[in-house]
């Protein structure tokens, strides 16, 4: 008989293969707008950080290169690094698809009146606002959400559920850390107040108001963000790493901005002439250096010292106080670019500690808090309920 055939065996089915998708966060990205204005862009706040960690001696070479670049490109020696803006008008800090930030500058460029909008609030706006004059007071200036006031007292608080918690008080953290060079220091007898806003996206927005005495009160601001994946723009700059920047692009067209209207319909979209400096002591500003070295080596910090050239500039502009307030700028831009980062890589301790800490160039053996890893005299420890609760922490820098 013919054999049965043989079943012929079922293939097992080849299964798919399978893909992994690792999706890596955009860059955080900061800039910083003070005095009268002078801007360090998105790409020079990369350049902070990276200097951040030099000596005093590293720092002022690295100085002395930002000003040589700068000849070269024909900006002059005072640049070294950064933009100014000594224009009065309305500008563009951060212009992307989403997120909104304009400020508006008065003359001589200080910053009286921020505003934060755009589809990432949903259109809602954060304003801060202050008289644009030299008569101007702390106690005149307006926190504003969607145009009513908010946060009416040191302390308080303001929250919109997925758009904004909104903290409003004194700066304390930098008065206690500036107290320790010279007990006369402006921060002992003087106030700053500061916004602290974390928004939607990843965006956090910090404005110091300011007595700037001779200038009127005057803002201050920092801005964190993640990079765009369609660009930004403005006078925060594209960070893109060219460190380019478009002056009269910048300017915000009457029918883009979300400032206060102007009275009698004026618009200040055209960012006015360019004004020198007046009251120097002298031509080159040589002077004008020497006196703000001299403070700004005293912060703690080196990264300080790239802020001479811009302490100069003010100091012609709004008087000697302005070597106090410059001084105060780069040590608070130090906490807010560079310790955070510093503390996670020097700070050595054996079992990480419950008690939140930063690192803290004021640090001394003997001070509150400092040694805190038992290695390194700059790790300090802050915040919490126990004997650390009297230092305050960087708000929104907490490493732990």
């Amino acid at each position: 008989p013919t054999p049965a055939p043989t079943p012929a065996s079922t293939p097992m089915p080849t299964q798919a293969p399978t893909t992994t998708t690792t999706t890596t966060p955009p860059e955080v990205i900061s800039c910083v707008a003070f005095g009268d204005p002078h801007i360090s862009t998105f790409d020079n706040g990369r350049r902070l950080r990276e200097y951040g960690a030099l000596d005093h001696e590293g720092m002022w070479n690295k100085l002395r290169e930002l000003r040589a670049s700068s000849e070269d490109r024909g900006e002059g020696i005072r640049t070294a690094g950064w933009v100014t803006n000594d224009r009065e008008g309305d500008i563009w800090l951060v212009r992307s698809s989403r997120i909104h930030i304009q400020a508006r500058c008065s003359a001589r460029g200080w910053i009286r009146e921020v505003v934060i909008g755009g589809p990432f609030m949903s259109n809602h706006k954060l304003m801060v606002s202050t008289d644009d004059s030299r008569h101007g007071r702390l106690d005149d200036v307006k926190i504003m959400w969607d145009g009513a006031q908010i946060l009416p007292s040191l302390g308080s608080e303001f929250r919109e559920d997925g758009f904004v918690y909104a903290h409003f008080d004194q700066n304390l953290f930098y008065k206690e850390v500036l107290k320790q060079h010279s007990p006369t220091h402006w921060r002992s007898f003087r106030e700053v107040r500061s916004l602290e806003a974390t928004l939607g996206s990843g965006v956090q927005v910090t404005v110091n108001m300011v007595d700037g005495k001779s200038v009127g009160s005057i803002l201050d601001v920092f801005i964190t963000m993640p990079v765009q994946a369609d660009g930004q723009d403005g006078q925060c700059g594209k960070a893109q790493g060219d460190f380019e920047w478009d002056r009269q692009g910048a300017a915000v067209a009457a029918e883009d901005s979300l400032l206060t209207p102007r009275p009698n319909g004026l618009s200040l979209s055209a960012i006015s002439a360019h004004n020198e400096p007046a009251g120097c002591e002298s031509a080159t500003l040589s002077r004008e250096r020497e006196r703000c070295a001299e403070t700004l080596n005293k912060t703690g910090a080196p990264m300080s010292v790239l802020f001479v050239d811009a302490c100069a500039v003010d100091v012609c502009a709004g008087g000697a106080e302005m070597i106090d307030h410059v001084a105060h700028v780069s040590l608070q831009a130090y906490y807010k670019m560079v310790a955070p980062a510093l503390a996670t890589e020097n700070c050595q301790f054996v079992v990480k500690p419950w008690n939140q800490f930063f690192w803290d160039p004021s640090c001394y053996n003997g001070k509150l808090g400092c040694l805190a890893d038992g290695r390194n005299v700059e790790c300090r420890f802050c915040g919490g309920k126990n004997s650390y609760a009297s230092i305050p922490c960087p708000q929104g820098l907490l490493t732990r």
